[in-house]
């Protein structure tokens, strides 16, 4: 499975109760991250620090909404 679509499942999975349309919205970040300038902050960054955050998530008062804000 690709970066990009791990965590577009992830970004379902999270997030389909509070949005009307998540894979369009999905589409806006994945396309906006995707961008040839960016050069740190992309994607993979994204997953990055998901799984930082998956590894530190009981540590967290609120991990949904760390989640939400990477």
């Amino acid at each position: 499975m690709t970066t990009a679509s791990a965590l577009q499942q992830r970004w379902r999975i999270v997030v389909t109760p509070l949005l009307p349309d998540p894979d369009y919205t999905w589409q806006q970040l994945a396309t906006h991250y995707s961008e040839p300038h960016r050069h740190y902050h992309t994607l993979d960054h994204i997953a990055a620090c998901l799984e930082w955050l998956d590894h530190y998530r009981h540590l967290a008062a609120d991990p949904l909404c760390l989640e939400l804000a990477l």
